[in-house]
């Protein structure tokens, strides 16, 4: 049976012996940064109820038994190993394909290319989106697509992993923003909010990617499946409470 939170940060989705599955709030950190230990985090929320979960479980001592980290403005569901033996078999799980993250995102259309390659024509409904990534900006608090088309300087500067965010149109909800249904199996940072950047559907209040002002970043993870380590097999998590954008027709 879950446990009642009477905390705002976070919402316990399922627990079991071995891991956590919880909604975080927007806003919210998932985990501190190495010189930030004593920071409010969805980490330290989770473990003022779980005290386990805050032990050194993988190479960043300081991230506990998170095992995949949502940008602070991001809100939805995260995994949370509770020991380091399920920690590190849901590692290897995620590093062999695993792992597959479902986000939903209202958007509105924006001409906004600064510093993406040409994007391919993929049609309007669905997309796969596929690319390399590179740190852009002083700062490099954004990032862009390194694609074949791009230049050979770019090309350099490009990472050496090709990252795949499977995009599906799903309808509009009642602010009249356009939703998409977008899934991966291997993220990198701001992965989601680049490629529908790229694809001139920038997400509403995500103004480091053209997107138009909002009071919140519109961009929810609202469905988890891996394989279960206890039964070795596949398990899904969908958070049915999530903000009421999501919802289109």
């Amino acid at each position: 049976m879950l446990k009642e939170m009477n905390d705002s940060s976070f919402e316990l989705i399922a627990e079991t012996p071995r891991f956590l599955v919880v909604a975080k709030r927007g806003g919210l950190a998932t985990v501190p940064l190495a010189k930030e230990r004593g920071k409010k985090t969805l980490l330290s929320e989770v473990g003022n109820y779980f005290s386990e979960v805050l032990l050194p479980m993988g190479s960043q001592s300081h991230e506990g038994g998170i095992l995949h980290r949502l940008d602070s403005e991001t809100c939805g569901l995260v995994l949370i190993a509770r020991d380091r033996v399920t920690y590190t078999t849901l590692k290897q799980s995620q590093q062999n394909g695993h792992f597959i993250k479902t986000y939903l995102a209202a958007t509105k259309p924006s001409r906004y290319t600064e510093g993406f390659p040409p994007f391919p024509d993929k049609g309007t409904d669905y997309w796969v989106l596929e690319s390399r990534f590179r740190a852009y900006k002083a700062g490099h608090k954004e990032v862009r697509p390194v694609t074949a088309d791009s230049s050979s300087l770019v090309q350099k500067k490009g990472g050496s992993v090709i990252y795949r965010t499977t995009i599906e149109r799903k309808g509009f909800n009642k602010q009249d923003e356009l939703v998409y249904q977008c899934s991966l199996v291997r993220g990198f940072r701001h992965q989601v909010r680049c490629h529908l950047a790229w694809s001139l559907n920038p997400i509403v209040g995500d103004r480091l990617y053209g997107g138009v002002r909002a009071d919140s970043l519109h961009l929810a993870a609202v469905q988890l499946q891996f394989v279960d380590p206890e039964s070795n097999s596949w398990s899904e998590y969908v958070w049915l409470d999530p903000p009421e954008w999501t919802s289109y027709s």
